[in-house]
């Protein structure tokens, strides 16, 4: 099979298994198919595809970060002990998911500047 049409397919069936499954319940196999689109990206409309992904990705960690950050809140009615260490933890996830958020959002920059070559 060509590689155009290789890739082609590659991106067809991973805009259904990624469209399909949110990356948060994803089997390994969805790492493994991202691999493969990456590496063998080459159009303007592969490279908007994966735009699209992981821009789609860094909503989601946006919207976790969000999640943990509302959740701090609830600690506050909590033993000092219990409150601290809650909002500590969501604390610390929220700044994992905001920087997660942000390299998504530089893959997504990245695949579009190749799209407009």
């Amino acid at each position: 099979m060509a590689r155009k049409s290789r890739s082609a397919l590659a991106l067809m069936v991973a805009a259904m298994v990624l469209g399909a499954s949110p990356p948060a319940q994803a089997g390994e196999g969805e790492g493994n198919l991202v691999e493969l689109l990456v590496e063998s990206a080459d159009t303007p409309q592969e490279h908007q595809a994966l735009a699209a992904y992981f821009r789609d990705l860094a909503g989601q960690r946006r919207a976790e970060a969000a999640r943990h950050r509302s959740m701090a809140k609830h600690y506050g009615g909590q033993k000092e002990t219990t409150r601290r260490q809650g909002m500590e933890h969501c604390d610390r996830l929220v700044g994992l998911n905001e920087d997660e958020a942000a390299q998504y959002e530089a893959l997504a920059k990245l695949h579009e500047s190749q799209a407009s070559r």
